[in-house]
C-alpha cells in the first residue's frame, strides 16, 4: 500500500474504540456508578423516559460501567429486570424490538449496545 493512499485512513487496528466523551455526554443525567462495585444508580431524570429509551440507556450504562470497573459490557434480560428500573415485561418487550430493528446486540453473554449507536443515542436525546 502506498504511503499517501488516502484509503489508509480507514485502517485501523482498534475497531472496538468507544467514543468515551460521547457516552459520558449521554449517561451524566440518567445515571451514576457506585464504587468500587460499580452498581448503576438512576437519576429521577430517568423515570421520565419511554422504556425503549431507558433499555438503551442501561446498555450504554453497561458499556461504561465495563470500561470504568472492568466488568462485561453484556447484561442479561434478568440483570436489567433486577435493577428494577421498569417491569418485566418492558424489559424483554423493549429488547425485542431494539434487537429486530437492529439497534442493539445479542450473543450468549447478554444484550449489548454496539458502538456505533452512542452518536445515534446522543443524538436522539440532544432532539428531545
Amino acid at each position: 500500500m502506498e504511503a499517501n493512499d488516502p484509503l489508509q485512513s480507514l485502517v485501523s487496528t482498534d475497531t472496538n474504540k468507544v467514543n468515551r466523551e460521547k457516552l459520558a455526554q449521554i449517561l451524566e443525567e440518567y445515571v451514576s456508578f457506585e464504587p468500587p462495585s460499580g452498581v448503576i444508580n438512576f437519576k429521577s431524570s430517568f423515570a421520565r423516559l419511554d422504556n425503549i429509551k431507558k433499555v438503551e440507556i442501561i446498555l450504554a450504562a453497561v458499556k461504561a460501567r465495563s470500561l470504568l470497573f472492568e466488568q462485561e459490557d453484556r447484561i442479561l434480560p434478568s440483570k436489567i429486570i433486577e435493577l428494577d428500573a421498569l417491569p418485566e415485561g418492558s424489559v424483554k418487550s423493549s429488547l425485542k424490538k431494539l434487537y429486530d430493528d437492529r439497534k442493539i446486540k445479542k450473543d450468549e453473554q447478554g444484550y449489548f449496545l454496539p458502538n456505533y449507536r452512542i452518536d445515534d443515542i446522543l443524538s436522539q436525546l440532544s432532539d428531545k
